[in-house]
């Protein structure tokens, strides 16, 4: 068994967005069993369909990988009682984006965090945009979302109400 990757399946919740960046399936399973877990199931099962019981055993796969109580505690978010078959994505693709936002945040151009992270310069300029249009969706929708708790928040004055109490005053 890799003990190196084994760690407890109690962690802290992530925040929603911690990895976003990653295929759904692998942000499911960091969420659950940390970033080193979901890479290396990544890199080992990456481009096959793997079986996900709902209970691991010792000599199972996924177990020998990352430990029996971290495989147990995936299989419990993905498995939802009987098992499942799923295709595990490689998530080259997601580290390359990160890496590439991680040297973009340290302040280098698009061109070199390009060559840096192994992509071409049209497809990390296609990255920015679509991050930024994310970045910017996400702004709406907290702006709707602090707007309508302002409504719900503020009394609401029925003006049948207000009349009968000036008539009766």
């Amino acid at each position: 068994m890799n003990t190196a990757l084994a760690r407890s399946p109690v962690q802290s919740p992530a925040p929603a967005d911690a990895f976003s960046w990653l295929p759904e399936v692998l942000a499911q399973i960091a969420a659950v069993a940390g970033i080193d877990a979901a890479l290396a199931i990544a890199r080992v099962k990456g481009g096959a369909r793997c079986t996900f019981p709902p209970k691991v055993r010792e000599d199972h796969w996924l177990a020998e990988l990352v430990g029996r109580d971290t495989a147990n505690a995936i299989c419990k978010e993905l498995a939802t009682g009987i098992g499942v078959e799923l295709l595990i994505p490689r998530g080259e693709h997601a580290t390359r984006k990160r890496r590439f936002y991680d040297l973009r945040a340290e302040g280098m151009s698009v061109e070199g965090a390009a060559r840096a992270c192994g992509a071409t310069v049209r497809a990390c300029r296609v990255w920015e945009k679509n991050k930024s249009l994310k970045a910017e969706a996400r702004m709406r929708v907290g702006a709707a979302e602090r707007a309508r708790a302002r409504r719900e928040a503020s009394p609401q004055i029925d003006l049948v109400d207000l009349l009968d109490q000036r008539k009766s005053a």
